[in-house]
């Protein structure tokens, strides 16, 4: 599954990759199905609030076209990509009240709920591929791994279209 993380509230430190993101009020992650991430939330955390979306990669796919991949905001081997964007607050207003039409829209019965809700995801991954596009600030990370860590997910990402074996 590709990952929309929009971030509402909270104290979270969250890893993909090796990287550390200390995330703000607003902040979108974009995750690819191939990156390693996870959310490190503070031990004396009280309100954890975020909107996660999950879109299947054959859906993602019938979704695009010939000339504009919704995917490509999701690519990590392009030069300037970043999995943080810090978005401005027109910006968070505009996804929150998207994504909140995509939550109202697939919690009620109504006459062609299934084709409103793809249309509304539609525009959401039109409007997170022009924000990635538009994007150009890049956050500062740690890498909050071990150099063992780092070199693994390194050498998997490296080989992932190979057979691996205990021994290698």
């Amino acid at each position: 599954f590709y990952e929309v993380y929009f971030f509402i509230n909270g104290n979270v430190e969250y890893n993909v990759e090796g990287h550390s993101y200390h995330l703000e009020r607003g902040d979108l992650l974009l995750i690819n199905p191939l990156e390693l991430h996870q959310p490190r939330i503070s031990a004396d955390q009280k309100d954890y609030e975020r909107i996660v979306l999950w879109i299947n990669k054959d859906f993602m796919f019938s979704l695009s076209s010939n000339d504009s991949s919704l995917s490509r905001c999701f690519d990590n081997t392009i030069p300037e990509h970043t999995n943080l964007l810090r978005l401005s607050y027109s910006d968070q207003e505009h996804l929150k009240t998207l994504l909140s039409e995509l939550i109202k829209e697939q919690n009620n019965n109504n006459y062609a709920c299934d084709l409103a809700s793809k249309a509304i995801l539609l525009r959401i991954l039109v409007e997170l591929n022009r924000l990635s596009l538009s994007y150009g600030e890049k956050h500062d990370t740690e890498n909050s791994f071990s150099p063992l860590i780092l070199s693994v997910l390194d050498y998997i990402n490296h080989h992932y279209c190979e057979k691996p074996s205990l021994s290698s």
